[in-house]
């Protein structure tokens, strides 16, 4: 009977240091973290709690720097309220691409930013990649299995860039994966000595993906209204 419940007490104990191990959550820059299992409910600024420290923002701390922005509707079209908070934004502000701070399936991101509403709730995060075309098109097959059904795509373009947007969406996350960057002038009155400058400035970020995960009930929300940084390329 004592050997009984020594057996049960222990159960128990380990039973408890799995619930908490599960529960503590993921910590960016700390390891890597899993996009794919990655909490939408997560609370950001224990989250990024390694990453708000401005001494990270020296290059040989070897961490990363993260900055707290708030987004008022003003900045969204000029025309909401100043006073009125959209979001706030935790951008990073300094990063190596050599980096790998997250992970979803095959595909490794040098960073990870999100946005919370003025409640502190999670709306979206977005995470970059630089990957070869034949990376991309294994984790484009692996949401594809993931999702149970091929992405919607479209077309986009925001100045001279132009860009493939795939989104898978089911109940619970929307996903939308911005690839294939390309420069194009086309419908730009532009010299060629500007073309070459811009091209040199740009060319390293043309292999650049971006993944978005969105809580679903912020989709209307946030597409196409957010124009600075990684988010203008949620549409």
């Amino acid at each position: 009977m004592k050997t009984h419940f020594i057996l049960l007490k222990n159960f128990t104990f380990f039973l408890f240091l799995i619930v908490i191990i599960s529960c503590k959550g993921q910590v960016y820059d700390e390891d890597i973290v899993d996009l794919k299992s990655f909490s939408l409910n997560s609370n950001i600024s224990k989250f990024y709690a390694n990453s708000l420290n401005r001494e990270n923002i020296k290059f040989t701390s070897n961490k990363q720097y993260v900055q707290k922005d708030t987004i008022n509707e003003y900045d969204i079209n000029w025309k909401g309220d100043r006073n009125k908070v959209f979001g706030v934004h935790y951008r990073v502000v300094s990063h190596s691409e050599n980096d790998t701070v997250a992970k979803y399936n095959s595909l490794r991101f040098s960073l990870v930013e999100s946005m919370v509403d003025e409640h502190n709730d999670l709306m979206i995060i977005n995470a970059v990649t630089k990957s070869s075309s034949n990376q991309i098109n294994q984790f484009i097959s692996e949401l594809n299995t993931e999702f149970n059904e091929k992405p919607k795509v479209s077309k986009n373009d925001a100045g001279f860039f132009r860009y493939r947007i795939l989104t898978w969406k089911n109940k619970n996350k929307l996903i939308k994966l911005v690839t294939e960057v390309k420069l194009d002038f086309s419908n730009i009155i532009i010299d060629e000595e500007s073309k070459k400058a811009i091209s040199s400035i740009e060319e390293d970020d043309l292999d650049n993906s971006t993944l978005f995960i969105c809580n679903p009930k912020y989709e209307k929300k946030l597409l196409n209204k957010v124009g600075t940084g990684n988010w203008s390329k949620f549409k």
